[in-house]
C-alpha cells in the first residue's frame, strides 16, 4: 500500500497549474497590448534615444593635471600603418598614377630638404 494520498496532493497542483496558467495568459495578454495599444509611445521613445545616440562625442586628448598641477597621466594618439606587398597594388591602383605628383607634392611639404622631383625619381611608378 502506497503512502501517497491523492485526495491531499492533486488540489494543491491543480491550484498551482491553474495559477501558472493565469500568469503566463496575463504575460502574453499585457505583451499583446504593450505592442499594439502603447505602440504609438514606444516608438516616439525609441526615436528620441536614437537622437541621443547620434550626438557624437569627442573625448578631451592630452594630459590629465592634478589640482596642484602635476602631471597624473597623459593620452597620445597612436597611429599604426600596415602595407602588404603581395596585394599587386602598383598593378591594379590607378589612382597611384594619376596622383603621383601631388603624393610627392604632399611630401615636399612634409620634407622639404627634398623637392618633388627627387621623390617622384625615387617612387615606383610603372
Amino acid at each position: 500500500m502506497s503512502t501517497f494520498d491523492n485526495n491531499n496532493i492533486m488540489p494543491r497542483y491543480t491550484f498551482i497549474a491553474i495559477l501558472m496558467t493565469i500568469i503566463g495568459v496575463a504575460v502574453v495578454v499585457k505583451s499583446v497590448y504593450t505592442m499594439t495599444v502603447k505602440r504609438d509611445y514606444w516608438m516616439k521613445v525609441a526615436n528620441q534615444k536614437e537622437k541621443h545616440e547620434a550626438i557624437e562625442l569627442h573625448p578631451n586628448r592630452g594630459n590629465i593635471l592634478s589640482d596642484k598641477g602635476e602631471l597624473m597621466a597623459s593620452s597620445l594618439p597612436e597611429y599604426k600603418m600596415y602595407m602588404d606587398f603581395k596585394a599587386g597594388g602598383e598593378k591594379k591602383d590607378s589612382l597611384w598614377k594619376e596622383k603621383v605628383d601631388s603624393i610627392c607634392d604632399g611630401l615636399h611639404e612634409i620634407f622639404p630638404e627634398k623637392t618633388a622631383a627627387e621623390f617622384k625619381a625615387r617612387l615606383p611608378l610603372q
